[in-house]
């Protein structure tokens, strides 16, 4: 069972969908890339012949707490399904996850400085070629779905 669980862990692409996707692998538990895309731009996996997990993000109604127009989610779960279709063929397994799986209620400003802090020099200064000025939107100067990727992989990763 350790084998299969170092292998799940080897090579994985994290991906939280939205109008602008955020994406970031992992390689050995480290990250080495991340970015955004839009639309069918997507970020390239590793060539076949790895054994590599897509860990994505999957939308959920939470009735009470959802902000902005409920029709959205509607939108955003038919990125997930593109995206699905696809990795499919490409990686070995898709890991499917909620929200507030791995990341709770914590909003996003405190979640993302949490995650900043938890990534080593190197791992941080990939994320330098993605900065931009700091706004509302983006409060420590990165795309807000590139960082609830990176996120999103650690969780799977078990760093968080």
């Amino acid at each position: 069972m350790q084998n299969f669980e170092q292998a799940m862990r080897e090579r994985v692409t994290a991906i939280d969908p939205g109008r602008t996707s955020g994406w970031a692998q992992f390689t050995a538990g480290k990250l080495t890339l991340a970015g955004i895309f839009h639309g069918d731009d997507y970020p390239a996996v590793w060539h076949r012949g790895f054994d590599q997990t897509l860990v994505l993000e999957v939308p959920r109604i939470y009735p009470h707490r959802s902000k902005g127009d409920p029709n959205d989610i509607v939108d955003l779960a038919l990125t997930v399904g593109e995206i699905r279709g696809h990795y499919r063929p490409l990686v070995t397994r898709v890991i499917e996850t909620f929200p507030a799986n791995w990341k709770g209620q914590v909003p996003k400003e405190i979640h993302h400085a949490r995650v900043l802090r938890q990534l080593a020099d190197d791992e941080f200064r990939l994320l330098e070629v993605e900065k931009r000025k700091p706004s509302k939107t983006h409060p420590h100067g990165y795309d807000h779905n590139m960082l609830d990727a990176v996120a999103l992989g650690l969780w799977f990763l078990q760093r968080t």
